[in-house]
């Protein structure tokens, strides 16, 4: 073995070593990147996941209120149609009575008017203004007697379940009285609940042929979503007042 020989050997083998831990450091390396890769995935995943079950969460606890809000609305209407139906008795007693009453007033005036009508000039007036007055108040009965029967018929209606006969019906009052059942139900619900009814409604809209039950429904959710809006504002914003305006139009 020449001179210089072993230290050229333990060179060559340093030199081999040192390869050796070269190659084995980029192994390392790219191993260590490939488990960096693999964890930014799988935490990539996780909020991927994770979203996707607060998503799911989120979508059942809607639909567990709507499911709460569907059996509310169920019983309301049960309710709704109990109460109707107790009104509907009495009411038609107020309107038939009302009518008769001012037939047979006007059979009253037909009998007196001779005896009437040779009375001083001052007890003659003031027969015929009681008269006149009485003839008023039972009109004034007979006409709002009318507007709470519609208004029980709508009622039941409303709270009626299954489909309704397709007819023709004048829009505007079902446009008007999906404006009333709506705000009486706010107000039944809240009695602080105000708030500013505007209508606009043109003449000249008539009669549409529809579902009259479910076109009611839809006025009513449209008209309650609106004036709850309204009022919900007026709680956060002060000097805000709340108001919901109805019209309608004939468009062609």
């Amino acid at each position: 073995m020449t001179e210089g020989e072993p230290e050229r050997k333990a060179i060559e083998a340093l030199e081999r070593r040192i390869s050796v831990l070269e190659k084995d450091l980029a192994i390392s390396q790219r191993n260590r990147a490939r488990l960096e890769d693999f964890r930014e995935k799988n935490q990539r995943m996780l909020e991927t996941v994770n979203a996707e079950l607060v998503e799911a969460l989120d979508e059942l606890k809607r639909t567990q209120a709507s499911l709460i809000q569907s059996e509310k609305m169920a019983s309301l209407g049960q309710l709704t149609a109990g109460i109707a139906h107790e009104i509907k008795n009495p009411l038609n007693f107020v309107n038939n009575f009302a009518k008769l009453s001012e037939e047979l007033l006007a059979e009253l005036a037909e009998v007196l008017q001779d005896k009437i009508q040779s009375l001083d000039q001052e007890v003659r007036e003031d027969a015929e203004d009681l008269f006149r007055t009485i003839r008023e108040n039972l009109a004034k009965i007979n006409e709002h007697g009318r507007r709470a029967d519609s208004i029980v018929k709508n009622m039941l209606l409303h709270s009626r379940s299954g489909p309704s006969a397709r007819q023709q019906v004048a829009l505007n009052p079902i446009a008007k009285e999906a404006l009333n059942l709506a705000y009486h139900g706010a107000r039944a619900e809240n009695s602080s609940f105000n708030i500013e009814i505007q209508t606009d409604l043109s003449d000249d809209v008539g009669r549409v042929e529809c579902y009259p039950q479910d076109l009611m429904r839809v006025f009513l959710n449209l008209i309650s979503n609106g004036m709850y809006a309204a009022y919900k504002r007026s709680l956060e914003e002060d000097g805000f007042v709340p108001a919901i305006r109805v019209s309608s139009r004939r468009k062609g």
